[in-house]
């Protein structure tokens, strides 16, 4: 005997999303369990959307809205036995973007070549006040966004679920609808709190915060110490020492309701007296402003990721011009990957060996351990030396993405991988930035996120210097040598009499929805 068809029995309305504006939810009622299916059309391009559940009461948030546009969107209600019902189409028009939104330009797309999906990055202008999580798909169209108090990290987390750091103190959970589901306080240098803040026992959280399948999180967070016999010049190394206000990395893993799993101390790790250069900048001075006297930015730790294999961290410290890696279990210093200088007993001995062809990483940000146990990272290139060597000026300097091949047994590292520099093409990126490995096609996404020019439109290093200029690109190559760029987004505009912006990292991911 034929199943009846369903009855639409509240019709099918949708409802815009101030938080989300790209992201409206669809509601409607059915007399019998159905499954959703829905098509959205904007009149250049149609996609659909199948929601696997049966229920009789619908509530569904829709993805992949384009900004400033009229859609149609069209319901197909399934029931288990597979006789449907389809509603009439409903209107929906998307707002544009915020006004001040930066100009987002496509300069080159192979999408034959492309890694599929979205691409996901914070969006920064401290110059306008403007913060946003924005998704962009391969055309460079914004399809998502949402305004954030602070643009920092972001990343998705297991359970779909963006996780994203929120200036120096607080760490966000923030669903697909815009909406913050939870927010960690470290509440030790900053005691107040909103209602529902989970505390953590933490000084800070900084630059990096992932949670792990476990549901924990793992993030940088900061301690300050007391050393003596701390330098007091860059260059020369011999002038005389002072006991300084030190600000290291502390890496932490806390459990969801913020209790501490385990806390490990970079000044316990590597040599805190140690120098990079800029390890005698005051970063850290407005976080620890209770503090007597001027702090120092001894390490600049900006990313930790969790090697599974070897139930280790490997951390990137900027300041050191190194990249290291721990043991999880013991807090035992394994090896040291980055130049040689200055480096003195026990420490001296984890130093990995360059084998031929390798290039040092100079002030490096988001390194992280590929499937295989190789480390990818971006290296920002500042200055290209470690105290006291000659530094080399910005105009004469580049970034690029750089992968190396550690062999722990024998303590010796092979550089198998870049791209950047003479080359391939110059670029340079003195801060932020990041390099990704794509897992379906292999290819590198880097994150070109910091560029800095002067008022006369020539590289600097200083992003913060008055008259200054930042902007970025998005830009993903072969991992191929030489490596053939496939896609090129402009974010922002290089000439400096326009706005200023900078994107921290990106992420590509295989759609909107998790």
């Amino acid at each position: 005997m034929p199943v009846a068809a369903p009855v639409f029995t509240t019709p099918a309305s949708i409802a815009p999303n101030a938080a989300a504006p790209l992201a409206p939810t669809l509601g409607f009622e059915t007399d019998v369990p159905t499954r959703a299916t829905v098509v959205i059309a904007d009149g250049t391009r149609s996609f659909e959307v199948a929601f696997p559940d049966l229920a009789t009461d619908h509530l569904h948030l829709l993805l992949g809205f384009r900004p400033g546009r009229d859609h149609t969107v069209t319901v197909r209600a399934t029931r288990a036995e597979g006789t449907s019902i389809t509603s009439a189409p409903l209107a929906f028009r998307t707002a544009p973007l915020p006004t001040g939104f930066p100009p987002i330009t496509l300069q080159l797309r192979n999408a034959a070549a492309m890694e599929p999906g979205v691409t996901l990055f914070p969006l920064d202008s401290n110059p306008l006040n403007f913060h946003y999580l924005v998704f962009i798909d391969d055309q460079a169209e914004v399809v998502w966004y949402a305004k954030v108090p602070h643009a920092g990290d972001t990343r998705r987390a297991p359970n779909g679920n963006l996780v994203s750091i929120d200036g120096s103190f607080n760490l966000l959970e923030i669903d697909m609808r815009g909406r913050i589901v939870r927010r960690w306080h470290a509440g030790r240098l900053e005691p107040t709190t909103k209602p529902g803040d989970i505390h953590v026992a933490a000084d800070t959280f900084h630059h990096d915060a992932a949670m792990l399948p476990s549901g924990n999180l793992l993030a940088l967070s900061t301690e300050l110490r007391e050393i003596a016999g701390y330098p007091t010049d860059e260059t020369d190394l011999e002038a005389p020492t002072e006991t300084a206000n030190v600000v290291g990395d502390r890496v932490i893993e806390f459990a969801p309701d913020g209790t501490m799993v385990g806390s490990w101390s970079m000044l316990d790790v590597v040599d805190p007296s140690r120098i990079g250069y800029t390890s005698l900048s005051g970063f850290w001075n407005g976080q620890y402003a209770g503090v007597a006297g001027a702090t120092r930015d001894w390490s600049h730790g900006n990313a930790v990721v969790l090697d599974a294999a070897s139930d280790a961290l490997v951390v990137s410290l900027r300041h050191q011009d190194a990249v290291v890696k721990v043991r999880r279990a013991t807090g035992e210093l394994v090896w040291i990957l980055g130049n040689h200088d200055n480096w003195r007993a026990p420490w001296s001995a984890k130093l990995l060996t360059p084998l031929e062809g390798l290039s040092w990483q100079y002030h490096q940000h988001a390194a992280k351990v590929l499937p295989g146990g190789n480390i990818l990272l971006y290296d920002n290139g500042n200055f290209r030396a470690s105290p006291p060597a000659t530094r080399l000026p910005a105009e004469d300097n580049h970034s690029r993405a750089v992968e190396f091949a550690v062999n722990e047994a024998a303590m010796t590292v092979a550089q198998v991988w870049s791209y950047g520099g003479p080359a391939d093409e110059i670029f340079y990126s003195p801060f932020i930035c990041d390099a990704d490995r794509l897992p379906v096609t292999g290819n590198v996404l880097i994150t070109d996120g910091g560029r800095v020019v002067d008022g006369d439109g020539t590289p600097s290093d200083l992003p913060a210097a008055e008259g200054n200029h930042t902007w970025a690109r998005l830009v993903e190559v072969t991992h191929t040598t030489p490596a053939v760029k496939v896609w090129e987004v402009q974010i922002g505009n290089p000439d400096p009499d326009s706005e200023s912006w900078t994107v921290y990292r990106s992420e590509r991911l295989p759609g909107l929805y998790p």
